[in-house]
């Protein structure tokens, strides 16, 4: 592998533009997920993980899908995520003004969770998104990082602190999925003229009426 010339540029790449998260997701989830992570990024996840606001809005005036999964398994709204989450949020407004969120922006309701914008996953939930689905994924994400190897010191002594602090951001993500799962129904004027409601189980609160 290390004879590969391609193969280290890219490895080369991956760990100037990510630091130790690639690492993290190589302990994590194994030699797929990261050979996932060096498949390459999209213009719009170049521009998102830079912070560069102008580039960003330049490549969604031009149509660029804002929640588009690009060749190494991520989108545009995760890399700016942790660095410049004014960034993200332009990204998630977009989704939610689109025509098509879901389809759009299929991880916009877990990455809103991430954020901690729960007013932007309560917009999310009344377009349709699955709340049962993200609450697995960022289950299924908490258990490899459960399952890592994570190490203590020798050559990578920032790696543990930085799986360390993403468990952290998805415990926090999954606490706010489950808060809205758990929510109660806004109560809404009952309208004079609308006919009684059926019997049987309640609908989510944000189901459309």
């Amino acid at each position: 592998m290390w004879q590969n010339r391609p193969m280290r540029k890219r490895i080369g790449r991956a760990g100037a533009k990510s630091g130790f998260i690639f690492l993290a997701t190589a302990f994590a989830f194994g030699l797929s997920g990261c050979l996932a992570h060096m498949r390459g990024w999209t213009p719009l996840q170049e521009a998102a993980y830079d912070g560069d606001a102008a580039a960003v809005q330049k490549l969604l005036s031009e149509g660029v899908n804002p929640g588009e999964i690009g060749p190494n398994g991520s989108d545009a709204i995760r890399m700016a995520m942790d660095k410049h989450p004014d960034v993200a949020r332009l990204l998630l407004e977009r989704c939610l003004a689109s025509e098509s969120p879901l389809r759009s922006c299929p991880s916009a309701l877990e990455e809103a969770a991430l954020l901690g914008d729960a007013e932007m996953a309560k917009g999310l939930l009344v377009k349709g998104a699955d709340l049962d689905a993200a609450i697995a994924h960022v289950q299924k994400v908490l258990a490899g990082y459960a399952g890592a190897n994570v190490p203590n010191g020798g050559l990578l002594p920032e790696l543990g602190e930085i799986i360390r602090r993403q468990v952290e951001l998805y415990n926090q993500g999954l606490a706010l999925l489950e808060r809205l799962r758990n929510a109660p129904k806004p109560a809404v004027a009952a309208e004079p003229t609308a006919p009684p409601a059926e019997k049987g189980a309640a609908a989510p609160w944000w189901s459309p009426r």
